[in-house]
């Protein structure tokens, strides 16, 4: 090496950790495994999933970030919006409920807690799963969007909405790259 290149390389070794000498460098593969869920491996597989689990990350972090007050104001709506409703039964239907279990709005508000939000922090759409609740939530959302659900709901449901979008983004990505 010359001059003018070891003090730059030397430098760089000491800000990333990497070992020096023979053997001592790290693999740069090496750091995607935590991005990768069971029973996916690979460095395309890990780029493929970075960005959807960098959306999970913030997702994960504007619900704990949510006020309880503001669950509060949306479990005290006698009738909410149409669009209010179908967000919560998409997104307990994704957590394994069944929409016959969720019919009428106060069933709804009965489950809206911040146990939910806890148990939606913890989702992980990578995992293998059943097709079903998917197409339940689906099925529960079909042709809303984010603008109409911003327009007739609050912010809560924003943010549940945000969620069951990322979500999916993850689930369709995770599956996609198990199965290429």
């Amino acid at each position: 090496m010359s001059f003018y290149i070891t003090p730059a390389y030397l430098s760089r070794r000491r800000r990333v950790g990497e070992g020096g000498g023979p053997g001592g460098h790290k693999h740069v593969g090496g750091h995607t495994a935590w991005l990768l869920p069971e029973g996916i491996a690979g460095a395309d597989s890990a780029a493929r999933l970075l960005l959807p689990r960098k959306l999970q990350e913030h997702a994960r972090g504007t619900l704990r970030d949510l006020d309880p007050k503001l669950i509060a104001e949306l479990k005290s709506y006698n009738a909410p919006p149409d669009s209010v409703h179908r967000v919560c039964v998409g997104v307990y239907c994704v957590l394994g409920r069944k929409p016959k279990e969720l019919g009428e709005w106060s069933r709804v508000r009965e489950v809206l807690s911040e146990a939910l939000l806890k148990e939606m922090e913890a989702f992980d759409a990578t995992g293998r799963g059943k097709k079903l609740p998917w197409a339940r939530s689906r099925k529960a959302t079909k042709g809303l969007s984010s603008d109409e659900v911003f327009r007739k709901g609050s912010l809560p449901v924003l943010t549940l909405f945000k969620w069951l979008e990322v979500e999916r983004l993850v689930r369709k990505v995770s599956t996609v790259v198990r199965v290429g």
